[in-house]
């Protein structure tokens, strides 16, 4: 059989399956459809959710399992939903693409289309591994400006409004109220050395 390989970066509060989540769902979809256009039977690993395409192949339960089973001769090729669900290290994919293919695997990502069977196809997903890689990167530079402008600029980042504090719904700032002399009575007990503040 082949496997199919999904994966989610971040899945927050969503579950897999739900109703309103269809980023697995749209991979299972195009993993399936793949398969049964090339007529091959398919099994379907545990997707991967909350797993970073940076991690390293240790770090991806199933991707690892994958290819361990195709060097192994359980499975015959990976199909993904589309090359940035394969994962965005440039280094770390060319790196299980090559065992794959020195173990006479393949890997089928179905929205690119990539063919790694001839020079130009290598090239093809040597530069769009590249530039998912990039654009990790890029949102990583973005997040961590907005993080440090929100920062700057005094809007309460977590999802927990902290007790004696009420969040502002236009400028997302803390404001205190009627609990805020409690925080701070506990904060000054604590560092006076209390070890419990009731």
């Amino acid at each position: 059989p082949w496997v199919g390989l999904v994966r989610v970066s971040h899945m927050g509060d969503r579950k897999a399956g739900d109703a309103h989540v269809h980023t697995d769902r749209d991979q299972v979809d195009a993993i399936e459809g793949e398969a049964k256009r090339m007529g091959v039977r398919l099994t379907l690993l545990d997707p991967e959710l909350d797993v970073k395409g940076s991690w390293s192949l240790d770090r991806r339960p199933s991707l690892k399992e994958a290819v361990e089973g195709i060097e192994a001769g359980r499975y015959a090729g990976i199909i993904v939903a589309y090359l940035s669900r394969l994962g965005r290290s440039t280094r770390e994919q060319l790196a299980a693409w090559d065992r794959v293919d020195e173990a006479g695997g393949r890997i089928i990502v179905v929205r690119e289309r990539i063919d790694t069977s001839t020079p130009s196809g290598r090239y093809v997903r040597t530069i769009l591994l590249a530039g998912a890689e990039r654009e990790l990167e890029e949102h990583a530079e973005r997040f961590e400006n907005l993080r440090e402008w929100a920062t700057s600029a005094g809007v309460w980042q977590r999802r927990q409004t902290p007790r004696g504090y009420s969040r502002d719904p236009e400028t997302l700032k803390l404001v205190p109220h009627d609990h805020a002399d409690e925080v701070r009575r506990a904060f000054r007990a604590r560092a006076r050395g209390a070890s419990q503040v009731s």
